[in-house]
């Protein structure tokens, strides 16, 4: 999960409960269980110091339960007992702690709960889990991240709790995840103003001469701010742009080079992902023309967005762009665009034939790429949210153009 500076909503989850209900209403599930940073951060607004380093193999297990009668639970290490209890508590009240990794023999020193000794606290966090679910009676079926936590863990509770049916909740996840709330979508604004203000940093500095790691370096400070934290910044100059991935380097900028920025944020655990094709000078009409076709199959893709409509047909809206101004043999085999949210890329990805259909609520990121390693890397790419009605821009467009020159600024 990508955060530095914790996101606190302090008492209102972030989850939407009603739908989630629905859903385990549904497929007669007795309880939703979340393992990985972003799922506990999403039903909890709380994460476990422990697994912000992805991808977790090792580290002690964490849990948060949701049940669909009773109150919900959260299950981390003991090192988290003074952020939930005296610094940052989580909507969710009923919390265990426990002292082990996975392997149930691994104890730890439990000093971290030396003053506050009337938590509630279990030597493992298997136990911890089997005691939760046996104290709540959800025997049926519970739904669990069986994407994420490794087959013996799964195995272990299955074993333990042998009249529960165990059932993946990576996929409701994702379907809850996909469909932002306001307080989402106002975060996501915050991310994307950030990442609009670090756009603008290369406009006002970018000349011949100056690096790509400089131009780097003053991103950063300016998305910090601007209240947010810098994820990732890919930047090249010149034909380095053309590289699919172009991290800064010490290549110093010249007059004519296309700069193929795409950079993310993260603003209380939500993120941004943006790029703009910024020319440094007066660009030529070979590179003039490519960049208008980007700009316009990125356009053609948005203004075709609405509730309902198939992602399957937006990848086919983008390559048809290209292809018919000019550009027959355009490519793009993975996707034109994703989800936004929690994580910089999310499900729904806009794939060839995607049957998958557009929601009010959904975040998505547009782009079409062309990256030339001849010629240098294009990329235009905003980000909307579908609404009832079709869609709104969440940035950088409208307050970063798409077509950006350093002689207009």
């Amino acid at each position: 999960m990508n955060w530095i500076n914790y996101p606190w909503n302090k008492g209102r989850p972030l989850i939407d409960l009603n739908r989630a209900k629905k859903i385990m209403e549904e497929n007669e599930i007795d309880a939703l269980v979340a393992s990985s940073a972003e799922n506990i951060f999403y039903v909890s607004e709380f994460i476990p110091f422990h697994l912000r380093y992805p991808p977790y193999g090792k580290g002690p297990l964490a849990f948060s339960i949701l049940p669909l009668d009773g109150d919900p639970c959260l299950i981390t290490p003991h090192i988290d007992i003074c952020v939930l209890k005296k610094t940052h508590p989580s909507w969710i009240k009923r919390h265990i702690f426990h002292f082990g990794y996975i392997d149930p023999e691994t104890i730890w020193e439990p000093y971290y709960i030396r003053g506050l000794e009337n938590v509630e606290v279990n030597p493992n966090p298997i136990e911890a889990f089997v005691k939760i679910i046996n104290e709540l009676k959800l025997h049926k079926k519970i739904a669990i991240e069986m994407d994420y936590l490794p087959h013996s863990i799964i195995n272990i509770l299955s074993k333990k709790l042998i009249n529960t049916k165990f059932v993946n909740s990576s996929d409701i996840f994702k379907e809850l995840r996909s469909i932002k709330s306001n307080e989402e979508l106002e975060r996501l604004r915050k991310a994307y103003e950030a990442t609009e203000r670090g756009i603008k940093t290369v406009l006002e500095i970018a000349k011949e001469g100056i690096t790509e790691e400089e131009i780097a370096n003053e991103i950063k400070i300016n998305v910090i701010r601007a209240g947010a934290d810098p994820i990732f910044i890919l930047l090249g100059g010149g034909k380095r742009g053309g590289y699919n991935i172009c991290w800064p380097s010490r290549y110093k900028l010249k007059n004519g080079d296309v700069i193929r920025l795409d950079m993310g944020v993260v603003y209380k655990g939500y993120c941004s992902d943006a790029s703009r094709s910024i020319v440094v000078g007066k660009p030529s009409e070979k590179i003039k023309r490519i960049i208008d076709t980007n700009i316009k199959a990125v356009e053609n893709v948005i203004k075709a967005m609405a509730p309902g409509v198939k992602l399957g047909k937006l990848f086919e809206i983008a390559i048809n762009t290209w292809r018919s101004l000019g550009f027959p043999e355009y490519e793009r085999g993975t996707y034109i665009g994703h989800g936004v949210g929690i994580n910089d890329h999310e499900y729904p990805d806009i794939r060839p034939k995607s049957e998958i259909i557009l929601k009010p609520g959904m975040v998505m990121a547009i782009e079409a790429p062309l990256y030339d390693i001849n010629l240098g890397g294009f990329s235009v790419e905003d980000t909307v949210v579908i609404t009832k009605e079709g869609y709104e821009y969440l940035g950088p467009y409208p307050n970063v153009p798409r077509e950006l020159s350093t002689i207009s600024f």
